[in-house]
């Protein structure tokens, strides 16, 4: 699963963990991630990576919209956030759908 990102300047993704693993890859502006108690400014061109379940933000302190690209394994993804996420009213997002397979298996 792929996920594109984008932060104005001042704005941030808020503290969240994932249900897969990411790789952050910075393609325009700077950002800086805190990734469990690590923080690291990124630039375009640099990445990072997320371990699964591992809390993380983003934040835009630049003065130009950060574009952010997040890659998933597999094409089911569910970002718990600290607070909730507006506009979706929820601090659990669920993306993508689990294969065909998967599913049947859950419901038995």
């Amino acid at each position: 699963m792929i996920v594109s990102i984008e932060i104005e300047p001042g704005n941030y993704l808020p503290s969240h963990w994932d249900s897969n693993e990411e790789l952050l890859v910075v393609t325009g502006g700077r950002v800086t991630a805190t990734i469990d108690d690590e923080t690291v400014d990124l630039h375009a061109g640099q990445c990072a990576v997320v371990p699964e379940i591992e809390p993380h933000e983003l934040r835009n302190d630049g003065d130009e919209t950060a574009s952010i690209i997040g890659f998933f394994p597999g094409t089911e993804l569910t970002a718990t956030f600290d607070d909730v996420l507006q506009p979706f009213g929820t601090a659990e997002v669920t993306l993508g759908s689990a294969p065909a397979e998967d599913r049947q298996e859950r419901t038995d």
